[in-house]
């Protein structure tokens, strides 16, 4: 027997022709070449997690993440936005590099048949003809996502409203933007995305490392190396040759930071820098007439000197 549904019920829903399945946008990826791993469906497809930390060796997929599960959102009408309110933000070190992102979200839609006009009027749900520039994607539907750069402080993001902000290299970008752009995602209580390979001091005290390793609570974190640890790529489209080259034509500290996602500061310390951190203290009492004095002059300005008693 048919069922009858009040018309008030049709009146409320938003449904899209073109909205897209798991199992659709699965296919696409396939057809494309990409094999989406389960940690990256996970991201893709998890609507519940409010702060993810994505901490990834070179080549691992992080991005790839990102790209579709924006892509989705953005079919499926979950991210509307207009003015200075709503969508998902796309933030990167380099200014070039969020835009990149967005160019491989356009590839992605392009998948389900979808062109782009740069004429706000002709966008069509029907004729899938969507809006785009080199700085933003916006769907007939109203969905939009935007690439800004990080820049300094991320004052440039700073009066908007988002429903999700994806940092990529997150653990090089400056706290300071961290700061300026949390209020971002209040109006929807939004989501934010870290995603990165481990800063070059192997600082544990930015805020990317502050969610990997737990300090700030509350993330959903994933910790993806390129190889293990006898060197074998970890995913089927990381060449092993590029591996092996890698490791002979590299430091092993570049080794283990960019392809092993490692924190390596303390390779070479006899304390590791996490330790001394948590030891620093701005008033001393010496209890003892010798003292010793450190100092560390390869990263000025970055990291603490220390003063140590009865070492």
């Amino acid at each position: 027997p048919r069922h009858k549904i009040p018309l008030k019920f049709y009146m409320c829903m938003k449904v899209y022709i073109n909205m897209v399945t798991e199992s659709e946008l699965l296919q696409v990826a396939e057809d494309m070449r990409i094999q989406l791993e389960e940690w990256q469906r996970e991201i893709i497809f998890d609507r519940e997690t409010k702060r993810f930390c994505v901490n990834c060796g070179r080549k691992k997929g992080k991005t790839t993440a990102s790209e579709f599960r924006t892509a989705m959102r953005l079919l499926n009408g979950e991210v509307p936005g207009h003015g200075l309110v709503g969508g998902i933000a796309i933030t990167s070190e380099e200014f070039k590099s969020a835009k990149q992102i967005l160019a491989a979200i356009k590839t992605i839609l392009v998948g389900f048949e979808w062109r782009f006009t740069k004429e706000e009027t002709r966008m069509d749900e029907e004729k899938k003809i969507a809006y785009a520039t080199t700085t933003e994607v916006r769907m007939p539907n109203g969905s939009r996502a935007l690439a800004f750069p990080a820049g300094v402080s991320g004052d440039n993001m700073r009066p908007w409203s988002f429903h999700e902000k994806h940092h990529d290299e997150a653990d090089f970008q400056n706290d300071e933007v961290f700061a300026s752009t949390a209020a971002c995602l209040a109006r929807f209580d939004g989501v934010e995305i870290l995603q990165s390979t481990p800063n070059i001091l192997g600082d544990r005290t930015t805020y990317f490392a502050k969610a990997f390793f737990g300090t700030m609570e509350g993330f959903k974190i994933y910790h993806l190396p390129s190889a293990d640890e006898h060197g074998k790529a970890t995913s089927a489209h990381i060449s092993q040759s590029w591996l092996d080259n890698y490791r002979k034509t590299h430091s092993s500290r570049e080794y283990e930071r960019e392809v092993l996602a490692r924190y390596v500061s303390d390779i070479s310390c006899v304390f590791p820098n996490h330790v001394i951190h948590d030891c620093v203290s701005d008033d001393i009492e010496f209890a003892s007439p010798d003292v010793f004095i450190g100092a560390q002059y390869a990263a000025f300005d970055a990291e603490n000197s220390v003063i140590a008693e009865n070492y």
